[in-house]
């Protein structure tokens, strides 16, 4: 039946466009990147910048594959999305309540300890409950794409990530009250035990190594069972028109 403005002329499916699907599979490379370097110090910043630029194009690749897949995809970077905003206000948040408690004239070091660990402490769920929501991001970006090993084992990097938030927040708050003591006792700020904690902090983060793998791992297949072709009855075909 003739379709559009002109008489005669009908569209019909044809021979699927490989742009986005290229796109699906070189985004997906740069987050197995970008996962396999996040969790190195002095780099892992570029690893983030390198699977958002990943994510970014799985998400213009997604209208290459048939529902559910670009719905998933787009619900996958709307909690990437709001993880991000919640890690960002809760770091300002922590930031302005640091200032605005140090500032704070007559604060003993016996009133400002606790003042300081329970805004940490808040600080540290809000980066729990963040990571939580993009992980869960990037699970529902290829949930659709991905065989069922792969969705069992991004489940298990899921659960890993937060374990590992969860094992850091409890070391952390554990000693956190006892450093600020240590830093304002005397009049002065002593910085050496501050500097200690974050040594420690740095060498806890190290933990990430496992989910960040174990994503970099799932990625990696996915990208493998698009290039080669495996995912083929998912894709969503071209139209053409003519006569």
């Amino acid at each position: 039946m003739p379709s559009g403005g002109s008489p005669g002329w009908t569209e019909f499916p044809g021979p699927r466009s490989d742009r986005s699907g290229s796109r699906t599979s070189t985004g997906l490379l740069l987050c197995v990147i970008g996962f396999l370097i996040s969790w190195i110090p002095v780099i892992g910043g570029l690893g983030g910048l390198l699977g958002i630029g990943g994510l970014i194009l799985v998400f213009l690749g997604r209208d290459d594959f048939n529902d559910p897949h670009p719905r998933n995809v787009t619900i996958g970077a709307v909690l990437i999305v709001v993880g991000f905003l919640v890690a960002v206000f809760a770091t300002v948040a922590f930031a302005v309540s640091i200032a605005t408690t140090v500032a704070e004239p007559g604060l003993t070091s016996g009133e400002l300890a606790p003042q300081l660990t329970s805004d940490f402490q808040s600080f540290m769920i809000a980066i729990l409950a963040s990571s939580l929501l993009e992980g869960l991001g990037q699970f529902a970006m290829i949930y659709s794409i991905t065989d069922g090993v792969g969705r069992g084992l991004m489940g298990v990097g899921i659960l890993a990530s937060f374990a590992t938030g969860v094992y850091i927040y409890t070391v952390v708050s554990t000693e956190i009250g006892g450093v600020v003591q240590q830093s304002v006792t005397g009049g002065g700020l002593n910085t050496a035990p501050i500097d200690a904690l974050s040594a420690q902090l740095q060498n806890l983060r190290l933990l990430a190594a496992i989910p960040a793998l174990i994503f970099a791992y799932v990625y990696w297949r996915t990208r493998d069972d698009v290039v080669q072709g495996r995912t083929d009855d998912l894709r969503a075909p071209a139209t053409i028109s003519g006569f």
